[in-house]
C-alpha cells in the first residue's frame, strides 16, 4: 500500500470510530428525564392539574400548589397550550445526579421561549424524576 495514503486511511478510520463513540447518546437517566418532561407538556396541553402535582417537586411544586388548585387553571393551560411544539435541545447530567434539560416551546412561527428544566430523581410518585426548577434561558 502506498506510504502517503496510510496516515490518511487512518485519520478517516479515527474520525469514523470517533463518530461511532456513544459519548453523545443520551445516558438512561437522561432518557427518563426526558421522559418525564414530556409528561409534563402533555399535561400542559391537556390542562391536567393532577398529572402537574404528580410531576413537579420540591419548592417549585409549593410555589405552584394554590394555582394548580384553581379549578380554572386547567381551562387556561388548555387555551395557551394546546397549540404548542415542544422541542428538546439538550440535557446535561450533573455531578449530584441532576438532570438539566433545555426544551423549546413554540407557540406559532414568531412567538417561541426556551426554558432550562432541572430534574431531580424521585424515591417515589409516578414519575423517576420530578421537576424542581424552570428558568429562562437566553437565545
Amino acid at each position: 500500500m502506498n506510504s502517503k495514503l496510510m496516515p490518511v486511511l487512518a485519520l478517516l478510520f479515527s474520525s469514523l470510530l470517533m463518530s461511532m463513540s456513544p459519548t453523545s447518546a443520551a445516558t438512561p437517566d437522561e432518557l427518563q428525564a426526558e421522559a418525564t418532561l414530556m409528561r409534563y407538556f402533555d399535561a400542559l396541553k391537556q390542562g391536567d392539574t393532577s398529572a402537574l402535582k404528580s410531576l413537579l417537586g420540591g419548592r417549585l411544586l409549593q410555589k405552584r400548589l394554590a394555582l394548580l388548585n384553581n379549578p380554572t387553571y386547567p381551562g387556561h393551560l388548555i387555551n395557551v397550550y394546546q397549540n404548542a411544539q415542544f422541542y428538546i435541545n439538550g440535557q446535561q447530567t450533573t455531578a449530584n445526579g441532576r438532570v438539566k434539560i433545555t426544551a423549546t416551546i413554540s407557540f406559532d412561527q414568531q412567538d417561541s421561549q426556551k426554558k432550562t428544566f432541572l430534574l431531580v430523581k424521585t424515591e417515589t410518585g409516578d414519575s423517576q424524576f420530578s421537576i424542581h426548577h424552570i428558568s429562562e434561558s437566553p437565545y
